[in-house]
């Protein structure tokens, strides 16, 4: 499980990725800060693989959710993420996908998580 909370605000989501025989189901889902209430499932979804998972990245400048589609290809050794957007997570809502500036690169960030601007680098 992984987790991000809006230091700015009452929202924040989370992950969990728990298996299922041998399926790991994926989910995001958004709470309120104060009582630790769900609020939505914002996502959900199923692998016959323990290489493909939606994992927590970070709440950014305006209450924007960062959520790594994390898609590994073992035999291949390849990585495939897809960066999913929630902006803002208030919304619980998906609303887009952030691509990285190189393909195939990871992503780090060079500032705290909740400025007012994302400086992001690529390795």
């Amino acid at each position: 499980m992984a987790g991000q909370f809006n230091e700015n605000g009452t929202d924040g989501f989370f992950t969990e990725a728990p298996m299922d025989g041998y399926t790991l189901i994926s989910t995001i889902e958004t709470f309120e800060q104060a009582s630790g209430k769900i609020v939505k499932v914002v996502a959900r979804q199923r692998s016959k693989h323990e290489n493909h998972e939606l994992v927590a990245d970070a709440i950014l400048a305006s209450d924007v959710g960062l959520i790594d589609d994390q898609r590994a290809f073992v035999r291949q050794h390849i990585r495939r993420d897809i960066y999913d957007v929630m902006a803002p997570v208030s919304k619980n809502k998906l609303t887009g996908t952030w691509t990285r500036r190189v393909a195939g690169s990871r992503t780090g960030y060079v500032a705290g998580p909740q400025v007012n601007q994302l400086e992001s680098f690529t390795y």
